[in-house]
């Protein structure tokens, strides 16, 4: 039963190395045409904004737990 706890952790890591390849490939690849570009940086700018959201909700949720606890 301890040999799961390797097979588990190799897993693991050949799963990030997986990305890291998928993401070394991706980074090569042509962005696309003009308009291609245009829409990402819209997609792009929409995705960062409703980060700064989430961040700033789970911020006060936080801040409050830890001043109720």
């Amino acid at each position: 039963m301890d040999y799961v706890i390797y097979l588990v952790l190799a897993a693991s890591v050949l799963a990030l190395g997986f990305a890291f390849y998928f993401y070394k490939s991706m980074l090569k690849e042509d962005e696309g045409t003009d308009l291609m570009k245009k829409i990402a940086l819209h997609v792009r700018n929409g995705a960062m904004a409703y980060l700064k959201q989430q961040y700033k909700v789970v911020g006060i949720v936080f801040l409050f737990l830890v001043i109720l606890f």
